[in-house]
Parts: C-alpha cells; structure tokens; sequence
C-alpha cells in the first residue's frame, strides 16, 4: 500500500498529491486552490514513527545504542543527534537490502550525493570547492561509525551491512530527513517529496505536538496543479550539493523556474579561509543533524570569510559581494584587506584544476567514463565552479578598487 493511500486511511488531511514536475522529478502538487495559512498536508504520527530515529533506537536494543553513543562521544559530535541518525541509516538500509521498506521504494530514484560517490571523482571534481572539505569530513565521519555499527544491526537479521549500503542510508537521510524547529528526527512520508526553492518558497514543514502530526502549510495563494515549493534553510550550491544532491538551475532533477533561480542567485556564498589553505567549511551549520556532519566546530586557525551577492548577478548589471572589509584608515586595516585580496586570488587559482576537470569529463565519449553518472557529477560541479568563481572574481575587484580608492 502507498504512502498516498495509507495517509488517506489513516484521516490525514489531503490537499496535495505527488506528481511529476516540470523537470524536477517527482513534486507535491496542490489539488485545488488554495489560501495562506491552509493546511495542505498532515501526516498523522502513526505515518512517520516507524521511519524515525527514536523507533530505530529502540529497535537497535541499549547495547547497540550505547556503542553508538560512545563512539560518537569519541569523535567529539553530540551524541544523541548523530547516534540518531547513525541509528536510523542502518535501520533504512537493512529494511531496504531485505526488501522490506516499502515506503521508501516510493521515493525517487536518484540519490548520488558526493558521500556516495568515488573517492577518486569526488577528489577530481570538487577541488577547489567550499563543498570538498567537508564532503571529506562526512566520508571519515560515516567510516567511523560504520565500524562502531561493526557491520550489522539489530534489523539486518545477522547480516553484514555493508560500508556502501550504510552510506546510502546516510545519503537518504541528509537529503530526505526532516528535523529542527521542534520536530522529531523521521523520513516522513509525503513530504519527502517537497523540492526546495531558497527564499522564494510558498510554503513550509511545521510539527504539532499536540497529537504529533507533521503538517505542510501553504504560505501563499496556490493554483490548483502549482507545485508547492519549501526552502531547505541553505544558502548555498556548495551545501546544496553536498547534502542534497543538487545545484539550483544546474539540471536534471533540480531544475527549477527562473524566479526560484533568482533568488537562488541571490542566496549564492562562498567560504574563503584567510591565512591558510582555502576550501575549509570551519563555520558549519549548528543545526546540522544529518548523519556523517556532526563533528564539531574547531576554534578556525584564520579567518573564515562568508561572503554572499548583495544583488542577483546578470548577464548586463554586475551583482556586489556582501564582503566584510576591514577600515582602510590605518596601516593594520590595509593589511588586511590585501590578505583578503591574496586569499580570493590563491581560490580563485585553486578552483581551476577541479573547472578544468568537470569539462574534460564533459567531453569525453560515455563508454570511456566507466561510470554512468559521472557526467551528471561533472556538469553539477561545473556549475558549482562557475557560481563560486564568479562570487570571488567580483569579490577581488572590489578588494582591488576598494585598496585603490582609498
């Protein structure tokens, strides 16, 4: 039985329905018009409780919960968040190598999130990126608590779960999962569906403690077969990709309209660490729950600059770099800002051999890659190159004019 068929059996409030987008994949269309403030959605607790990471602690048994506790109290992270989801990825992929998660065979197909990847291509293609770093940081993460998994868990029936399988939990989990706000850490049917659309959104995931029900509320008037669009609460293709998949405008399932593309335009950042190498992710979102990047942040050796457009770029009206410079009054001030500006130069020069990569890729024949995705990876992170490359080209060039001006 279906996600779609058990909610209505169950009385969850019905005003949406999964269907296929306008070239991004699967989307949760509205049924009818509808106003602000309604709810479209509600999936009762009985839906998402057996997909959440308090029913896969409870069902891994104490024994397995405190290891996996312990093993996240040694790597540093928060122990009950990571051990969580930790917990829960086993569960999602030992119920999907027995051929017993029927909920999540419904979910889309494609999952390649850079976790999943090869380490060769992953290394090849986002060099240079604010994404690598961390991507590595989840790859050492997820290994780590695979061997405290020690291969197998209390639903894979005596079952080796293997380092790919558990990573594939992780992967469904990072780009699937809902959590915050109040809300418990679970796969939640339906709404799994949501695609994101940053700040242009119209309308958002709420849980109600009352009777524990996850709810999709419109957050604007919708047309009857308009797709309802959430925001992930990111900020960046480099976040976007490494925990989702994706790169906003950068094809295949992602596509979006162009009015989510200007605001993704808009949203665009890059990290930029000053004083040593480039590519770190030292400011990583707190609020972070996913599995494989929960580590936690270190005192950053240099600053790390987060700089974001001020105004969306175009192809005629140059966008300005949200860029904190320091005072250019005193000799210390100036410093600084040329250390920005070296900084900016040795990315932008760092960014070259990954760019250079994503388009030999490109243009090599299919049946030389012996990978089948590879060309949909370099083509996302051709993209990724080209948003970052060009947020830190402008961001020298005020450096220059600013140092030049004063």
């Amino acid at each position: 039985m279906s996600s779609l068929q058990l909610l209505q059996r169950s009385g969850g409030r019905l005003a949406a329905e999964i269907s296929r987008t306008h070239g991004a994949g699967h989307g949760v269309i509205a049924t009818r018009a509808v106003s602000p403030g309604e709810v479209l959605l509600r999936v009762p607790r009985a839906l998402w409780l057996p997909s959440s990471a308090a029913a896969a602690r409870e069902a891994a048994g104490r024994a397995a919960a405190v290891r996996m506790d312990c093993a996240v109290e040694a790597l540093g992270g928060a122990a009950t968040q990571l051990a969580d989801a930790a917990l829960l990825a086993a569960q999602v992929a030992a119920d999907v190598k027995r051929e017993a998660a029927a909920y999540v065979e419904e979910l889309p197909a494609a999952l390649d999130l850079p976790l999943l990847w090869r380490a060769e291509l992953r290394a090849v293609l986002l060099q240079g990126t604010s994404c690598y770093a961390a991507c590595q940081r989840q790859v050492e993460v997820s290994d780590a608590l695979y061997d405290a998994l020690d291969g197998r868990s209390a639903w894979s029936a005596g079952d080796l779960l293997s380092k790919a399988e558990f990573r594939w939990g992780q992967a469904l989990l990072l780009s699937r999962a809902h959590s915050g706000a109040g809300k418990p850490f679970a796969l939640v049917p339906l709404l799994d569906f949501l695609n994101h659309a940053g700040s242009a959104a119209g309308a958002s995931v709420r849980f109600a403690p009352a009777d524990e029900a996850f709810e999709l509320v419109a957050e604007r008037e919708h047309a009857a077969g308009e797709e309802l669009f959430i925001d992930y609460g990111v900020r960046g293709s480099h976040v976007l990709l490494r925990k989702y998949g994706f790169v906003m405008g950068g094809g295949g399932e992602a596509s979006v309209s162009p009015a989510h593309e200007a605001a993704a335009a808009i949203d665009e950042e890059v990290l930029l660490r000053v004083g040593s190498p480039a590519g770190g992710d030292t400011q990583r979102d707190a609020a972070d729950a996913s599995p494989g990047d929960r580590r936690p942040a270190k005192a950053p050796s240099a600053l790390v600059l987060r700089m974001r457009w001020e105004t969306p770029p175009s192809g005629t009206t140059r966008g300005q770099v949200a860029l904190p410079l320091p005072q250019l009054d005193t000799a210390a001030g100036v410093r600084a800002a040329e250390a920005i500006g070296v900084a900016l130069e040795q990315r932008l020069d760092e960014h070259l051999p990954g760019y250079e990569a994503c388009k030999a890729v490109l243009q090599m024949p299919d049946d030389s890659l012996g990978d089948v995705s590879a060309k949909r990876r370099a083509r996302l992170c051709q993209q990724l190159h080209e948003r970052e490359m060009k947020l830190l080209a402008t961001a020298r060039e005020q450096i220059i004019e600013a140092l030049r001006s004063r």
